[in-house]
Protein backbone atom coordinates (compact mmCIF):
# COMPACT_ATOMS: atom_id res chain seq x y z
CA UNK A 1 0.00 0.00 0.00
CA UNK A 2 2.97 2.54 1.16
CA UNK A 3 4.86 1.62 -2.57
CA UNK A 4 1.37 2.72 -4.42
CA UNK A 5 1.24 5.78 -2.42
CA UNK A 6 4.80 6.57 -3.10
CA UNK A 7 4.00 5.71 -7.27
CA UNK A 8 1.17 8.08 -6.78
CA UNK A 9 3.11 10.73 -5.36
CA UNK A 10 6.04 10.68 -7.88
CA UNK A 11 3.44 10.70 -10.53
CA UNK A 12 2.29 14.23 -9.34
CA UNK A 13 5.20 15.56 -8.79
CA UNK A 14 6.47 14.87 -11.59
CA UNK A 15 2.99 16.41 -13.17
CA UNK A 16 3.56 19.30 -11.34
CA UNK A 17 6.86 19.26 -12.26
CA UNK A 18 6.12 19.51 -16.12
CA UNK A 19 3.00 21.56 -15.88
CA UNK A 20 5.68 24.14 -13.62
CA UNK A 21 8.27 24.19 -16.51
CA UNK A 22 5.43 24.42 -19.52
CA UNK A 23 6.84 20.70 -21.33
CA UNK A 24 3.47 20.60 -22.35
CA UNK A 25 4.46 17.92 -24.85
CA UNK A 26 6.34 15.68 -22.54
CA UNK A 27 3.51 16.07 -19.88
CA UNK A 28 1.03 14.73 -22.41
CA UNK A 29 2.99 11.78 -23.28
CA UNK A 30 3.77 11.48 -19.40
CA UNK A 31 0.10 11.19 -18.62
CA UNK A 32 -0.65 8.78 -21.90
CA UNK A 33 2.11 6.53 -20.14
CA UNK A 34 0.76 6.37 -17.08
CA UNK A 35 -3.06 6.00 -18.00
CA UNK A 36 -3.63 3.39 -14.64
CA UNK A 37 -2.38 5.94 -12.12
CA UNK A 38 -5.22 9.10 -13.89
CA UNK A 39 -7.86 6.49 -13.80
CA UNK A 40 -6.82 6.36 -9.82
CA UNK A 41 -7.00 10.34 -9.19
CA UNK A 42 -10.14 10.56 -11.26
CA UNK A 43 -11.66 8.14 -9.45
CA UNK A 44 -10.69 9.72 -5.59
CA UNK A 45 -11.25 13.45 -7.13
CA UNK A 46 -7.68 14.12 -6.70
CA UNK A 47 -6.76 16.76 -9.50
CA UNK A 48 -7.23 20.20 -8.07
CA UNK A 49 -3.23 21.01 -7.40
CA UNK A 50 -2.64 19.92 -11.30
CA UNK A 51 -4.97 22.82 -11.76
CA UNK A 52 -3.41 25.30 -8.98
CA UNK A 53 -0.32 24.50 -10.77
CA UNK A 54 -1.15 25.70 -13.89
CA UNK A 55 -2.86 28.21 -12.74
CA UNK A 56 -0.14 29.97 -10.69
CA UNK A 57 2.70 28.79 -13.53
CA UNK A 58 0.37 30.23 -16.58
CA UNK A 59 0.31 27.05 -18.15
CA UNK A 60 -2.67 27.76 -20.20
CA UNK A 61 -2.46 25.23 -22.63
CA UNK A 62 -1.98 22.21 -20.26
CA UNK A 63 -5.80 22.96 -19.59
CA UNK A 64 -6.87 20.85 -22.70
CA UNK A 65 -4.56 17.77 -22.05
CA UNK A 66 -6.13 17.53 -18.69
CA UNK A 67 -9.27 17.85 -20.05
CA UNK A 68 -8.41 15.57 -22.42
CA UNK A 69 -7.75 12.81 -20.24
CA UNK A 70 -10.56 12.60 -17.99
CA UNK A 71 -9.38 15.70 -15.35
CA UNK A 72 -12.45 17.47 -16.69
CA UNK A 73 -14.99 19.93 -14.50
CA UNK A 74 -17.35 16.79 -15.17
CA UNK A 75 -14.75 15.14 -12.46
CA UNK A 76 -13.57 17.66 -10.22
CA UNK A 77 -16.55 17.87 -8.16
CA UNK A 78 -19.20 15.63 -6.82
CA UNK A 79 -22.49 16.35 -5.45
CA UNK A 80 -22.09 15.52 -2.32
CA UNK A 81 -18.44 17.05 -2.04
CA UNK A 82 -18.76 19.80 0.82
CA UNK A 83 -19.50 23.45 -0.36
CA UNK A 84 -16.24 25.53 1.20
CA UNK A 85 -13.94 22.35 -0.35
CA UNK A 86 -15.42 22.70 -3.72
CA UNK A 87 -15.18 26.62 -3.77
CA UNK A 88 -11.76 26.34 -1.96
CA UNK A 89 -10.30 24.22 -4.82
CA UNK A 90 -11.80 25.88 -8.49
CA UNK A 91 -9.73 27.03 -10.81
CA UNK A 92 -11.52 30.33 -11.06
CA UNK A 93 -10.13 31.54 -8.09
CA UNK A 94 -6.97 31.13 -9.20
CA UNK A 95 -7.67 32.63 -12.45
CA UNK A 96 -8.42 35.84 -11.12
CA UNK A 97 -7.66 36.81 -7.66
CA UNK A 98 -7.16 40.39 -6.21
CA UNK A 99 -3.51 39.72 -7.22
CA UNK A 100 -3.98 38.52 -10.83
CA UNK A 101 -6.01 38.78 -13.31
CA UNK A 102 -5.20 36.07 -15.86
CA UNK A 103 -7.62 36.29 -18.41
CA UNK A 104 -6.22 34.01 -21.33
CA UNK A 105 -6.11 31.11 -18.61
CA UNK A 106 -10.22 32.07 -17.58
CA UNK A 107 -11.09 31.69 -21.47
CA UNK A 108 -9.54 28.20 -21.57
CA UNK A 109 -11.04 27.23 -18.19
CA UNK A 110 -14.46 28.33 -19.96
CA UNK A 111 -14.06 26.66 -23.17
CA UNK A 112 -12.74 23.33 -21.39
CA UNK A 113 -16.41 23.56 -19.66
CA UNK A 114 -15.71 24.77 -16.50
CA UNK A 115 -18.88 27.06 -15.53
CA UNK A 116 -19.02 29.81 -12.93
CA UNK A 117 -21.54 28.03 -11.42
CA UNK A 118 -21.32 25.71 -8.24
CA UNK A 119 -17.54 25.03 -8.74
CA UNK A 120 -16.99 28.57 -8.47
CA UNK A 121 -19.76 30.38 -5.68
CA UNK A 122 -18.83 30.02 -2.30
CA UNK A 123 -21.25 29.11 0.51
CA UNK A 124 -21.72 32.56 1.86
CA UNK A 125 -22.99 33.36 -1.42
CA UNK A 126 -25.75 30.79 -1.39
CA UNK A 127 -26.83 31.31 1.66
CA UNK A 128 -27.67 35.29 0.79
CA UNK A 129 -29.49 34.32 -1.89
CA UNK A 130 -26.93 35.46 -4.49
CA UNK A 131 -25.71 32.38 -6.11
CA UNK A 132 -23.07 31.44 -8.53
CA UNK A 133 -21.29 34.64 -8.78
CA UNK A 134 -18.13 35.11 -7.12
CA UNK A 135 -15.75 34.93 -10.03
CA UNK A 136 -17.55 38.05 -11.23
CA UNK A 137 -18.28 39.29 -7.42
CA UNK A 138 -14.09 39.98 -7.66
CA UNK A 139 -13.45 40.56 -10.99
CA UNK A 140 -15.96 43.38 -10.69
CA UNK A 141 -14.47 44.57 -7.54
CA UNK A 142 -12.96 47.84 -7.21
CA UNK A 143 -9.13 47.00 -6.83
CA UNK A 144 -9.33 44.36 -10.39
CA UNK A 145 -11.02 47.06 -11.46
CA UNK A 146 -8.49 49.37 -11.50
CA UNK A 147 -5.92 46.91 -12.94
CA UNK A 148 -7.99 45.13 -16.01
CA UNK A 149 -8.93 47.07 -19.20
CA UNK A 150 -12.33 47.15 -20.89
CA UNK A 151 -10.55 44.10 -23.39
CA UNK A 152 -10.14 41.96 -20.55
CA UNK A 153 -13.62 42.53 -19.28
CA UNK A 154 -15.13 42.06 -22.76
CA UNK A 155 -12.67 38.40 -23.26
CA UNK A 156 -14.12 37.11 -19.80
CA UNK A 157 -17.96 38.28 -20.06
CA UNK A 158 -17.95 36.49 -23.81
CA UNK A 159 -17.18 33.40 -22.48
CA UNK A 160 -18.97 33.14 -19.37
CA UNK A 161 -22.64 32.23 -18.39
CA UNK A 162 -24.75 35.37 -18.84
CA UNK A 163 -26.92 34.85 -16.47
CA UNK A 164 -24.38 34.76 -13.88
CA UNK A 165 -23.10 37.79 -15.02
CA UNK A 166 -25.67 39.79 -15.17
CA UNK A 167 -27.04 38.38 -11.53
CA UNK A 168 -23.46 40.04 -9.87
CA UNK A 169 -24.13 43.13 -11.51
CA UNK A 170 -27.38 43.06 -10.14
CA UNK A 171 -26.14 41.97 -7.25
CA UNK A 172 -23.32 44.92 -6.74
CA UNK A 173 -25.85 47.80 -8.30
CA UNK A 174 -28.71 46.69 -5.59
CA UNK A 175 -26.84 45.82 -2.52
CA UNK A 176 -29.62 44.19 -0.71
CA UNK A 177 -29.01 45.96 2.27
CA UNK A 178 -28.13 49.77 1.10
CA UNK A 179 -25.08 49.89 2.95
CA UNK A 180 -22.44 50.54 0.20
CA UNK A 181 -22.20 53.39 -2.22
CA UNK A 182 -22.08 52.63 -5.86
CA UNK A 183 -18.81 53.15 -7.76
CA UNK A 184 -20.64 54.45 -10.49
CA UNK A 185 -17.70 54.73 -12.59
CA UNK A 186 -16.86 51.12 -12.51
CA UNK A 187 -20.45 49.76 -13.00
CA UNK A 188 -20.50 52.19 -15.76
CA UNK A 189 -17.79 50.37 -17.57
CA UNK A 190 -19.13 47.20 -16.55
CA UNK A 191 -22.54 47.96 -17.51
CA UNK A 192 -21.02 49.58 -21.08
CA UNK A 193 -19.23 45.64 -21.85
CA UNK A 194 -22.41 44.24 -21.05
CA UNK A 195 -24.35 45.88 -23.61
CA UNK A 196 -21.67 45.03 -25.84
CA UNK A 197 -21.53 41.35 -25.81
CA UNK A 198 -24.77 40.44 -24.42
CA UNK A 199 -27.52 40.92 -26.60
CA UNK A 200 -30.80 42.12 -25.80
CA UNK A 201 -31.04 42.67 -22.02
CA UNK A 202 -33.29 43.51 -19.50
CA UNK A 203 -31.97 43.41 -15.97
CA UNK A 204 -33.88 41.70 -13.42
CA UNK A 205 -33.93 41.42 -9.77
CA UNK A 206 -32.43 44.90 -8.80
CA UNK A 207 -33.30 46.45 -5.40
CA UNK A 208 -33.87 50.09 -5.06
CA UNK A 209 -32.27 51.86 -1.66
CA UNK A 210 -31.62 55.39 -1.01
CA UNK A 211 -28.01 54.75 -1.76
CA UNK A 212 -28.57 53.99 -5.46
CA UNK A 213 -31.78 55.41 -6.21
CA UNK A 214 -30.98 57.91 -8.84
CA UNK A 215 -28.27 55.19 -10.46
CA UNK A 216 -31.25 52.65 -10.89
CA UNK A 217 -33.57 55.45 -12.01
CA UNK A 218 -31.13 56.27 -14.97
CA UNK A 219 -30.80 52.53 -16.32
CA UNK A 220 -34.55 53.09 -16.25
CA UNK A 221 -34.81 55.75 -18.47
CA UNK A 222 -32.42 53.75 -20.49
CA UNK A 223 -34.78 51.08 -21.47
CA UNK A 224 -31.99 48.08 -20.15
CA UNK A 225 -34.54 47.41 -17.22
CA UNK A 226 -37.84 45.11 -16.96
CA UNK A 227 -39.93 47.89 -15.33
CA UNK A 228 -42.50 45.10 -15.16
CA UNK A 229 -40.47 42.98 -12.39
CA UNK A 230 -38.92 46.11 -10.88
CA UNK A 231 -42.48 47.76 -10.46
CA UNK A 232 -43.59 44.58 -8.69
CA UNK A 233 -40.48 44.11 -6.24
CA UNK A 234 -40.55 47.70 -5.46
CA UNK A 235 -43.78 47.40 -4.73
CA UNK A 236 -43.39 44.03 -2.19
CA UNK A 237 -40.77 46.16 -0.55
CA UNK A 238 -42.53 48.98 0.45
CA UNK A 239 -45.38 47.02 1.81
CA UNK A 240 -43.09 44.70 3.91
CA UNK A 241 -41.81 44.84 7.01
CA UNK A 242 -39.00 47.03 7.28
CA UNK A 243 -36.37 46.99 10.08
CA UNK A 244 -34.32 50.13 9.33
CA UNK A 245 -31.58 49.08 11.83
CA UNK A 246 -30.56 46.26 9.21
CA UNK A 247 -31.21 48.31 6.02
CA UNK A 248 -31.19 51.31 4.37
CA UNK A 249 -34.86 51.15 3.14
CA UNK A 250 -36.19 53.47 0.44
CA UNK A 251 -37.77 56.62 1.71
CA UNK A 252 -42.14 55.81 1.25
CA UNK A 253 -41.71 59.23 -0.30
CA UNK A 254 -39.44 57.85 -3.16
CA UNK A 255 -41.23 54.70 -3.27
CA UNK A 256 -44.17 56.42 -4.67
CA UNK A 257 -42.03 58.49 -6.79
CA UNK A 258 -40.35 55.22 -8.20
CA UNK A 259 -43.84 53.68 -8.47
CA UNK A 260 -45.21 57.01 -10.86
CA UNK A 261 -41.90 57.24 -12.43
CA UNK A 262 -42.71 53.24 -13.36
CA UNK A 263 -46.10 53.67 -15.05
CA UNK A 264 -45.16 56.38 -16.31
CA UNK A 265 -42.33 54.33 -18.35
CA UNK A 266 -45.37 51.82 -19.26
CA UNK A 267 -44.80 49.26 -16.27
CA UNK A 268 -47.60 46.38 -16.64
CA UNK A 269 -49.97 47.21 -13.72
CA UNK A 270 -52.70 44.42 -14.97
CA UNK A 271 -50.85 41.24 -14.58
CA UNK A 272 -51.47 39.47 -11.54
CA UNK A 273 -48.35 37.98 -9.25
CA UNK A 274 -47.95 36.82 -5.40
CA UNK A 275 -47.30 39.70 -3.26
CA UNK A 276 -45.48 37.17 -1.02
CA UNK A 277 -44.31 38.38 2.74
CA UNK A 278 -46.74 40.89 2.65
CA UNK A 279 -49.07 41.57 6.04
CA UNK A 280 -51.21 43.85 4.37
CA UNK A 281 -55.10 43.18 4.23
CA UNK A 282 -56.18 43.59 0.33
CA UNK A 283 -59.51 41.26 -0.04
CA UNK A 284 -57.83 39.71 -3.05
CA UNK A 285 -57.53 36.06 -3.62
CA UNK A 286 -54.44 33.81 -2.21
CA UNK A 287 -52.01 31.87 -3.61
CA UNK A 288 -48.79 29.84 -2.43
CA UNK A 289 -45.67 31.25 -3.46
CA UNK A 290 -43.94 27.92 -4.31
CA UNK A 291 -40.40 30.03 -4.43
CA UNK A 292 -40.48 30.63 -0.78
CA UNK A 293 -42.97 28.81 1.37
CA UNK A 294 -46.03 26.97 1.35
CA UNK A 295 -48.00 30.18 2.89
CA UNK A 296 -50.92 32.41 1.28
CA UNK A 297 -50.15 35.57 -0.03
CA UNK A 298 -52.38 38.13 -2.05
CA UNK A 299 -52.42 37.73 -5.39
CA UNK A 300 -53.83 39.97 -8.13
CA UNK A 301 -52.46 42.97 -10.42
CA UNK A 302 -50.67 45.89 -9.52
CA UNK A 303 -53.44 48.07 -9.40
CA UNK A 304 -56.07 45.42 -7.22
CA UNK A 305 -53.49 45.35 -4.92
CA UNK A 306 -52.88 49.61 -4.25
CA UNK A 307 -57.34 49.18 -4.56
CA UNK A 308 -57.69 46.63 -2.06
CA UNK A 309 -55.11 47.86 0.23
CA UNK A 310 -57.32 51.91 0.29
CA UNK A 311 -60.36 50.30 0.44
CA UNK A 312 -59.21 48.57 3.52
CA UNK A 313 -57.47 51.30 4.86
CA UNK A 314 -59.22 51.39 8.55
CA UNK A 315 -58.66 47.40 8.75
CA UNK A 316 -54.37 47.79 7.65
CA UNK A 317 -54.37 50.68 10.16
CA UNK A 318 -55.62 48.50 13.12
CA UNK A 319 -53.65 45.78 11.85
CA UNK A 320 -50.06 46.92 11.45
CA UNK A 321 -49.35 47.49 14.79
CA UNK A 322 -49.44 43.56 15.28
CA UNK A 323 -47.57 43.00 12.51
CA UNK A 324 -45.13 45.64 13.23
CA UNK A 325 -45.98 48.01 10.38
CA UNK A 326 -45.73 51.18 12.22
CA UNK A 327 -45.21 53.50 9.04
CA UNK A 328 -48.99 52.22 7.92
CA UNK A 329 -50.55 55.64 7.44
CA UNK A 330 -47.71 56.72 5.60
CA UNK A 331 -47.84 54.18 2.98
CA UNK A 332 -51.39 53.98 2.43
CA UNK A 333 -51.06 57.81 1.86
CA UNK A 334 -48.66 57.49 -0.78
CA UNK A 335 -50.83 54.13 -2.44
CA UNK A 336 -53.80 57.20 -2.52
CA UNK A 337 -51.32 59.44 -4.75
CA UNK A 338 -50.41 56.58 -6.53
CA UNK A 339 -53.72 55.34 -7.01
CA UNK A 340 -55.10 58.68 -8.27
CA UNK A 341 -51.89 58.67 -11.02
CA UNK A 342 -53.55 55.56 -12.26
CA UNK A 343 -56.32 56.98 -12.79
CA UNK A 344 -54.89 60.12 -14.32
CA UNK A 345 -52.86 57.87 -16.75
CA UNK A 346 -56.35 56.18 -17.91
CA UNK A 347 -57.95 59.36 -18.68
CA UNK A 348 -54.62 61.32 -20.21
CA UNK A 349 -55.22 59.58 -23.84
CA UNK A 350 -58.65 61.33 -23.55
CA UNK A 351 -57.90 64.54 -22.58
CA UNK A 352 -54.80 65.13 -24.31
CA UNK A 353 -57.55 64.51 -27.64
CA UNK A 354 -59.68 66.58 -26.28
CA UNK A 355 -56.71 69.12 -25.84
CA UNK A 356 -55.67 68.58 -29.25
CA UNK A 357 -58.27 67.27 -31.31
CA UNK A 358 -57.74 64.80 -34.14
CA UNK A 359 -55.67 64.97 -36.71
CA UNK A 360 -56.29 64.77 -40.67
CA UNK A 361 -56.85 61.85 -41.45
CA UNK A 362 -56.71 60.29 -37.85
CA UNK A 363 -59.93 58.60 -36.63
CA UNK A 364 -59.93 56.57 -33.72
CA UNK A 365 -63.18 54.12 -33.06
CA UNK A 366 -66.10 56.08 -33.57
CA UNK A 367 -67.17 55.91 -29.97
CA UNK A 368 -63.99 57.32 -28.83
CA UNK A 369 -64.58 60.50 -31.28
CA UNK A 370 -68.15 60.85 -30.47
CA UNK A 371 -67.05 60.59 -26.40
CA UNK A 372 -64.10 63.08 -27.00
CA UNK A 373 -66.35 65.49 -29.12
CA UNK A 374 -69.10 65.58 -26.53
CA UNK A 375 -70.39 69.10 -24.75
CA UNK A 376 -67.57 70.29 -22.44
CA UNK A 377 -69.98 69.44 -18.85
CA UNK A 378 -71.25 66.18 -20.44
CA UNK A 379 -67.58 64.84 -21.29
CA UNK A 380 -66.39 66.02 -18.08
CA UNK A 381 -68.90 63.83 -15.87
CA UNK A 382 -68.19 60.95 -18.30
CA UNK A 383 -64.22 61.47 -17.29
CA UNK A 384 -65.27 60.93 -13.70
CA UNK A 385 -66.19 57.11 -14.03
CA UNK A 386 -63.17 56.45 -16.36
CA UNK A 387 -60.65 54.60 -13.51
Amino acid sequence: MYHAHKKMDLFFERCIELINSHDNDLLESYINNNTEKVFVIIEENDYASLYKTACKSHNHDCISILVRYGMGPENFIHDNDDEWDAWKINPFRMAITLSNVDVDMTEKLMEAGFKTGRQSSCPDCLECGWPETCLFVTLFSEKIMSTVTDDDLTRIIRVSDWSHVLSTYNRKVSDFLGKEEINKSNMDRVLGVICKVIPGIALRGLIITNKNFGYVMDLVSSNIVDIDDLLMETMKRLLRIRIPSIGDYLDVERYEKCLKDLIDYGADITTPFVCDYVQYVTGLPTKKDMHYTNSEWSCGSFEDIVRGIIEYKEENIMNGTSVFLSDVDEVIEALEKVYSHIKFKKREAFLRKRVENFNEGEYPDTVSKMFVELDAPIFSNVMKYIV
